[in-house]
């Protein structure tokens, strides 16, 4: 993978540097990759966006995008000279334009060594009703949608530029609705009554994140309800506790009752048995959620510049996935991925209902026994 990646960046690097469709002259285009300016400005200045830097300005998005980071996908003058008589009446309706705009820009810096890995992936635009799909391979190269990048990396104050062959148009596949997302299953089909799931992939992503982690530590916390049984051994107690997993009552699980009574209670009872078993807890949550964090979560300055108030997930990051699966099960085709997602989404939502069950049983319970 490493080498494919190198071969096509080096591809694209002398495709940039050999043509001078983007910039003109060899020399022109020097001056302007010395002398940094916002995207605006940056394809203003360059020969071949005349009409993208037109309708940038007609639509009113010229002044947003000097505010914040952005990933502009630049169709040139000639992709523009092809457009359809449909997209050509859409250039002339400013709401429209703006829309459609808005479809070739993404939040944040996303250079090309991140694009190389998002092959047959969606990201979110800005046009938060619509996605763009990569597809990358040594014989294409980069594509985003149906159009060639035919340049990269063009570095500005703001962002960055990627020069594309054709004007981009979304379409009801590139739209994001979460009724296409895994999860979805009957007899309740889609089902958000209070109208709560966002309707952009980039925090609908959040929100499935969310869920997924929960979903997998009450599947856990339910292993351990129903098949915690006398005489296993102390080492997997703690495992199982490490990550959350307090509900259970069903049988005392150590040997000669050392921890009792609802399951509810079973860490408090833990941490006077064993020394330091909270800060074990807390070391081993800390560590696994720090790594989440480098891995797919952006950082505080790049959310900010995207114009998130709250933490954002990574572009090329997949909602869930901790990098960890030493026995190879998770599916390849984007098909059977969905499938095995939708089964872990019902089976967690089914453990989280159970643990809040128990967890009310159990302080019943322990009610009960203490007014008895």
């Amino acid at each position: 993978m490493a080498i494919f990646n190198f071969i096509l960046l080096s591809t694209l690097f002398i495709g940039n540097v050999s043509h001078g469709y983007v910039f003109g002259s060899n020399k022109k285009r020097n001056s302007l990759t010395s002398l940094r300016s916002d995207l605006v400005d940056t394809a203003s200045k360059a020969e071949n966006f005349k009409s993208l830097s037109k309708y940038l300005s007609e639509s009113g998005l010229a002044n947003d995008l000097k505010k914040g980071q952005h990933t502009l996908f630049a169709p040139t003058d000639e992709a523009w000279s092809k457009i359809s008589a449909g997209m050509k009446e859409m250039t002339n309706d400013d709401t429209k334009l703006r829309n459609l705009l808005k479809y070739h820009l993404i939040e944040g810096k996303l250079m090309s060594s991140s694009v190389l890995m998002l092959d047959q992936k969606k990201v979110s635009t800005e046009n938060i009703n619509a996605d763009l799909k990569f597809t990358v391979n040594a014989i294409d190269g980069i594509k985003v949608d149906d159009a060639n990048v035919i340049a990269t990396d063009i570095l500005c104050d703001n962002g960055v530029i990627h020069v594309i062959d054709k004007v981009l148009t979304p379409d009801d596949q590139s739209r994001f609705n979460p009724v296409n997302e895994a999860g979805i299953t009957e007899p309740l089909m889609y089902w958000d009554p209070l109208d709560i799931c966002p309707k952009s992939r980039r925090l609908f992503s959040k929100y499935r994140e969310s869920e997924l982690k929960h979903g997998r530590i009450a599947m856990l916390g339910d292993i351990y309800s129903y098949f915690s049984v006398k005489n296993l051994h102390l080492l997997l107690y703690i495992l199982l506790a490490y990550v959350g997993i307090f509900v259970g009552e069903r049988y005392p699980f150590l040997v000669g009752n050392f921890i009792t009574g609802p399951a509810i209670y079973h860490f408090q009872q833990a941490d006077l048995l064993i020394n330091a078993f909270t800060a074990n807890v807390v070391g081993f949550i800390l560590a696994v959620e720090g790594y989440n964090i480098v891995n797919g979560w952006e950082t505080p300055s790049e959310t900010l510049a995207s114009g998130d108030t709250f933490a954002a997930l990574k572009q090329n990051y997949i909602a869930g996935d901790i990098n960890f699966d030493p026995l190879n099960l998770c599916p390849k085709s984007p098909e059977n991925f969905k499938r095995m997602r939708t089964k872990e989404l019902n089976n967690g939502r089914l453990a989280m209902i159970a643990v809040f069950m128990i967890c009310v049983r159990g302080m019943s319970y322990y009610n009960f026994i203490n007014s008895s």
